[in-house]
């Protein structure tokens, strides 16, 4: 009887053991979760409506690069243009690269499908920041932009296969 009563703790004891070792190790894969820059960098992403493809980086100082598309009218003098018809005038197409290159990005939450940052452009004027919030939601990206005394700005993105890359980048300033 006293062997039966002594093996009882230890068959508690192991199985309570065998419990903290399992659950411990479901724990680990939690650890394994990456962050959102981690889980989409260099990952492309278009909003048809503005024109605009955005690539997020895994360096949190550049956070993304931005194409957005663009059309002017090259200067001419009056008189190649005077009596024609003007829908025979061809604009020129590019793109307006932006980063966030100078700004300081302080990261306010990161998830694996959820990014909040507070960008300040200005770094002389600590209250001039904008707080951007990414989040991933069935392979669409919205991103909400916010700035004190301003409306907030919502943008959704699109998955794009588009190689930014060769993108004809504006190479003069733009008169919008």
């Amino acid at each position: 009887m006293k062997k039966t009563i002594l093996k009882q703790p230890l068959f508690y004891l192991s199985l309570l053991l065998v419990m903290a070792i399992s659950f411990n190790s479901c724990n680990d894969d939690d650890d394994n979760t990456k962050s959102f820059l981690e889980k989409y960098a260099g990952t492309t992403w278009e909003n048809t409506d503005a024109g605009m493809f955005v690539r997020f980086n895994s360096d949190i100082s550049i956070l993304a690069e931005s194409w957005e598309y663009k059309e002017y009218y090259p200067y001419r003098p009056l008189k190649e243009v005077a009596g024609k018809d003007t829908d025979m005038i061809k604009p020129m197409v590019c793109y307006e690269y932006e980063t966030f290159e100078g700004a300081n990005i302080e990261v306010i939450k990161s998830s694996e499908n959820k990014l909040v940052v507070k960008v300040t452009w200005d770094a002389g004027d600590p209250e001039d920041f904008e707080t951007m919030t990414f989040t991933e939601i069935n392979n669409t990206i919205s991103v909400l932009i916010e700035k004190e005394g301003e409306d907030s700005m919502s943008l959704i993105f699109t998955s794009s296969d588009e190689d930014v890359d060769e993108l004809k980048k504006c190479s003069m300033v733009l008169v919008k």
